[in-house]
C-alpha cells in the first residue's frame, strides 16, 4: 500500500517545503519501497509527498504526485479505482491521450473533462478518499475532496 503526506498553507521557502515533506514520506518507506516523489509549490505553501508501491502501472509513467494533462490539477492517490480502464476509453473517445497504465492519471483527466464532483460520482473504487488535489488555477488544495460522496467498492473487484 503506498502512502502520503501533504503541507496545505506554509510560510516557507520550496526548498523548505521540500525537506520538510521529504521527511515526513521517509517514515513510510515501507509503505511505497518504489517509488517517491515531492511536488511543492512555494508561493501557495502546498507540497505533496508520495510513497508508491507500484501495482497496475509498473512503470516510472505512474510517478506521483501526478499533474493532469493542462497542468491544472496535483494529485496522490492510494487506493484503486475498480473501474478506471471504462473510464480511460470513454475519455480516450474525447481525445484524451494517456502516457501510461495508471489509475491517477485516468482520475486526472476526468477531473478536467467532467469537474471534480461529477467525476468524482464516476469512480467506484476502494481505499482512500478521493486524492488529496491541487488545483492550480484557483490556487486551492483540497484535503482529501471528502465532500463528495462516491460509490463504494463491490466484492467482485
Amino acid at each position: 500500500m503506498c502512502g502520503f503526506a501533504g503541507i496545505l498553507g506554509a510560510t516557507a521557502p520550496a526548498d523548505a517545503l521540500t525537506d520538510r515533506t521529504a521527511r515526513m514520506i521517509a517514515p513510510i518507506r515501507h509503505r511505497g519501497p518504489d517509488d517517491e516523489g515531492i511536488w511543492v509549490d512555494g508561493p501557495a505553501g502546498v507540497a505533496l509527498g508520495f510513497r508508491r508501491l507500484s501495482i497496475i502501472d509498473l512503470s516510472p509513467l505512474g510517478h506521483q504526485p501526478m499533474t493532469s494533462p493542462s497542468g491544472r490539477f496535483v494529485a496522490v492517490f492510494n487506493g484503486e479505482i475498480y473501474n478506471f480502464r471504462e473510464l480511460r476509453h470513454e475519455l480516450e473517445q474525447h481525445g484524451y491521450l494517456f502516457r501510461g497504465h495508471s489509475d491517477t492519471e485516468v482520475i486526472l483527466a476526468a477531473f478536467e473533462r467532467w469537474g471534480i464532483a461529477d467525476a468524482v460520482r464516476r469512480f467506484v473504487g476502494k481505499g482512500e478518499p478521493p486524492p488529496p488535489l491541487v488545483d492550480r488555477l484557483i490556487t486551492n488544495a483540497y484535503g482529501a475532496v471528502m465532500a463528495e460522496e462516491r460509490p463504494r467498492g463491490r466484492a467482485d473487484g
